[in-house]
């Protein structure tokens, strides 16, 4: 089967799971799994369902907002993780105040988060474990649509698998026809290239090309997020110390950011070079255009989702 079938209803069951135990005390790791898994379940829904049912799009709906809800109590904890380690050597005074506002926060974001799953949980568990089946059933019906390709059209055996194989070459193709990357769209490029990374990951068998592939993204995705992290951090601190003059603890945020971009942008570079490599004259424009013009490992990582 091409698509990983038990992977994804894993995937689904388990962010039911994540909803059910979900607590107003829960853990740094409790909030991170519930916002990935949201995450994970959302780009199943994006890239199979190609005709989104009512099922889909309430379902859809109702994970968009746990997920950001869960993505700013993360976002506490990681910038209160970068400011601890950053320790006490810069300015003690503006340390100490940032990591109270930054607890305060995560409180007031906790309980609204608690709040959200808590009110949304029974409706979207229903609708998870209904997708669920519902997922089982298509994989099936594409597992045996293969087996009789041969005496079948192309419109009657398309299914949610070559969906998804042609939104990954769709994403691949929008990725590298970027032509300059900078500080106004470094993080919209990584939202795709998470998109992306998702959905390479669905497949049932990983060959090496698509392993270097997706560990590639994993590199682009960690990197970029990890710059605009410390941008965020460094507008939350501004706000917070704007009236401590001279704080070293600014200054220190400021120039981490700056190196952040600059070893995101490299890496970014470095995987579209090798994977996603551009062409700017005028006679390949067409050609930019065709999958044909894809590498080799990214039609092999992307085919995969069908095969």
């Amino acid at each position: 089967m091409p698509l990983d079938a038990r992977e994804l209803k894993d995937r689904v069951q388990k962010l039911r799971k994540s909803m059910r135990s979900f607590s107003r005390d829960a853990t740094v790791d409790e909030v991170h799994h519930l916002r990935t898994r949201t995450r994970h379940v959302e780009s199943i829904l994006q890239a199979v369902e190609m005709d989104a049912s009512r099922n889909v799009r309430k379902l859809l709906t109702g994970l968009k907002a746990v997920r950001k809800r869960a993505g700013k109590v993360r976002d506490a904890d990681v910038f209160t993780s970068y400011i601890v380690g950053l320790g006490l050597g810069d300015d003690p005074n503006c340390v100490v105040r940032l990591v109270h506002h930054l607890g305060g926060q995560r409180q007031r974001d906790m309980h609204k988060l608690h709040y959200t799953v808590q009110d949304a949980s029974p409706e979207l568990r229903r609708r998870l474990k209904r997708y669920r089946r519902k997922l089982n059933a298509t994989l099936e019906r594409f597992a045996k649509s293969k087996s009789e390709l041969e005496d079948k059209t192309d419109d009657q055996v398309a299914d949610s698998p070559l969906h998804a194989m042609n939104v990954a070459l769709q994403l691949c193709k929008k990725l590298a026809e970027v032509q300059r990357l900078g500080v106004n769209n470094l993080h919209a490029y990584r939202i795709e290239v998470k998109r992306l990374r998702y959905l390479l990951e669905m497949a049932d068998v990983h060959q090496e090309e698509q392993k270097a592939f997706i560990a590639e993204l994993r590199h682009v995705q960690n990197a970029i997020g990890e710059w605009h992290d410390w941008v965020e951090l460094g507008a939350i601190a501004h706000d917070v110390l704007i009236c401590h003059r001279g704080c070293k603890l600014l200054f220190r945020i400021a120039d981490i950011s700056h190196k952040k971009y600059l070893e995101a942008l490299r890496i970014t570079q470095q995987m579209r070079r090798r994977f996603l490599p551009t062409r700017h004259s005028k006679a390949s424009s067409v050609d930019r255009r065709s999958q044909s013009s894809m590498p080799g490992p990214v039609l092999v990582a992307t085919s995969e989702i069908a095969a």
